[in-house]
């Protein structure tokens, strides 16, 4: 069975075209009733390749529009916004000002980015404490220090914990 395919759209063919962009949220049912044509004639057109490659050239130059705009808009709202909070700042409360300020710097990447909630992020308000514990045999930590006095360094101030008696002292200098 042979399909029919459109060889050049109509205006017809344009204005069902823009009734689509138009209704993106109606059914083909609506488009067929606007038209007074069957669902079937409806659908051939839709689906020819004609057709959809025109929809899809449409499509693309209507996001295009609409997706450069949407930044543009975008700071034209911030801009507002700006103005505003530059309006209210010389009557407002100490706290509404200090978080402008605060908001303002940190959209301007000037202050620390806020976790999300308490405690969720390392260093979001929580004290982290790390621990380093180096474990070394007498004749390794006696070529360590014979290493570090060659060099000029002195020995690192920390705790030593005698592992035969598990006694804990802090480090002194030739230790």
């Amino acid at each position: 069975m042979a399909t029919v395919q459109l060889q050049k759209l109509s205006p017809k063919h344009e204005a069902i075209m823009n009734w689509i962009l138009e209704n993106p949220e109606k059914l083909r049912r609506d488009c067929a009733a606007h038209f007074c044509v069957t669902e079937s004639w409806l659908s051939i057109v839709i689906n020819s390749h004609c057709f959809q490659a025109r929809l899809a050239e449409r499509t693309e130059v209507i996001f295009s529009v609409v997706a450069s705009d949407i930044p543009t808009k975008l700071r034209g709202v911030a801009a507002q916004a700006i103005d505003r909070v530059g309006e209210l700042l010389p009557g407002a409360p100490g706290e509404f000002a200090l978080d402008a300020m605060d908001k303002a710097l940190r959209s301007l990447g000037f202050a620390a980015q806020r976790p999300a909630q308490q405690g969720q992020s390392p260093g979001g308000g929580m004290h982290i404490a790390q621990a380093n514990v180096f474990v070394a045999s007498p004749k390794e930590l006696e070529d360590a220090r014979t290493m570090m006095a060659s060099v000029g360094l002195q020995q690192p101030q920390g705790v030593l914990i005698d592992g035969s008696t598990g006694a804990v002292t802090p480090a002194a200098e030739g230790v």
